[in-house]
């Protein structure tokens, strides 16, 4: 695949759409050095800016780090998409949910696409934010999600290097989409922010439309050359 552009498969023929097909937001994937100890945190991470509002969240790529805890590979990450209150930057709603995911190589920079489970998956302005649980969500029932906890996987500049990340979440011991939940900072705890290796991509204002025309063309295109064999046949 063309980096920066999305490849789709249709009746044996490979169609791209867009030259830049969306939006990267995060700092670079690699490792930090070490991982969080936290079970079951909540880390609001990535803060889109004002040109992502209306974008959606498509999908996450991560760096999962491999020292000082040991095999972390069973771990499992829940990708969650925060909102910053205007009024108080340590409250945080639980704007969308996406699935749990696991099976992650030591070492490895990894891409994952974001399947939302609950609430939405759209960028609202620049107090939204992306970040995740380390752990496993689990449905239990009226919209509400039991959590797994663990350790944490992505790659981090702990216990600090004064990097974007500023804010963390205590564990909870379940999620609804809309939660409020109060965030401390890592000054709190006598450290500084820290960096962490995630990245999140949304798509540019117009890609599913200009997708949606290039596979519609291209089923016509289908047709037709179907119709001529069928001609020839007769």
């Amino acid at each position: 695949m063309v980096p920066g552009r999305l490849c789709v498969t249709v009746f044996a023929v490979s169609i791209c759409a867009g030259s830049a097909f969306g939006d990267v937001t995060g700092p670079l994937l690699q490792d930090y050095g070490n991982l969080d100890t936290c079970d079951g945190c909540l880390f609001p991470t990535v803060q889109f800016g004002a040109q992502n509002a209306g974008q959606f969240v498509l999908s996450y790529s991560l760096y999962a780090g491999s020292k000082g805890l040991g095999d972390t590979s069973g771990n499992y990450l829940t990708p969650i998409l925060f909102e910053q209150s205007p009024s108080d930057v340590r409250e945080f709603s639980v704007i969308g949910i996406g699935a749990s995911a696991t099976g992650f190589g030591l070492g490895t920079t990894l891409d994952v696409p974001f399947v939302l489970i609950a609430g939405s998956a759209q960028v609202l302005d620049s107090k939204t934010f992306f970040g995740y649980l380390d752990g496993k969500v689990t449905p239990a029932g009226g919209g509400s999600f039991a959590i797994s906890p663990n350790a944490g996987t992505i790659s981090t500049t702990y216990p600090g290097n004064n990097g974007l990340s500023q804010y963390f979440i205590p564990s909870v011991s379940s999620l609804t989409a809309n939660d409020a939940l109060t965030a401390i900072t890592f000054g709190d705890v006598g450290q500084s922010s820290r960096t962490y290796a995630l990245q999140v991509t949304t798509p540019e204002p117009g890609f599913f439309p200009v997708l949606g025309l290039e596979l519609s063309g291209l089923a016509i295109l289908a047709i037709v050359a179907a119709r001529q064999r069928k001609h020839r046949q007769v």
